[in-house]
């Protein structure tokens, strides 16, 4: 994955793919300063697979809470095997239920707070 920093790009991509389902998304871009709570590891990142054509992206808030956007199972899968594997833990904030069925499947949950 390939983290980005133009929040505009990002943006106008959500609201071109699906700007109901990536509201959340879109706002959390919009509303979250960097260097979150004066500590610099815990700002918003943003990643794609492909900069110029992206299947989805991932918006990471702080470092525990994540929104995707998948176009395509493939890219589910594909940040399921390569991307979240690196973490111990995290968790999901507004995600489609289809990813999320597709990312929980076969991996152990504490809590869930389905909306």
């Amino acid at each position: 994955m390939i983290e980005v920093f133009d929040k505009e790009q990002i943006i106008t991509f959500l609201r071109e793919e699906d700007e109901i389902a990536n509201l959340n998304m879109i706002g959390a871009i919009e509303n979250i300063d960097q260097g979150i709570f004066n500590n610099p590891n815990d700002r918003l990142r943003m990643y794609v697979d492909n900069e110029t054509s992206p299947n989805g992206v991932i918006v990471q808030e702080h470092e525990y809470w994540f929104y995707v956007y998948a176009k395509n199972d493939e890219f589910t899968y594909y940040i399921k095997n390569n991307f979240f594997n690196q973490f111990d833990e995290y968790g999901f904030d507004a995600i489609d239920k289809r990813v999320y069925d597709i990312l929980l499947d076969g991996e152990p949950m504490d809590w869930d707070e389905v909306c």
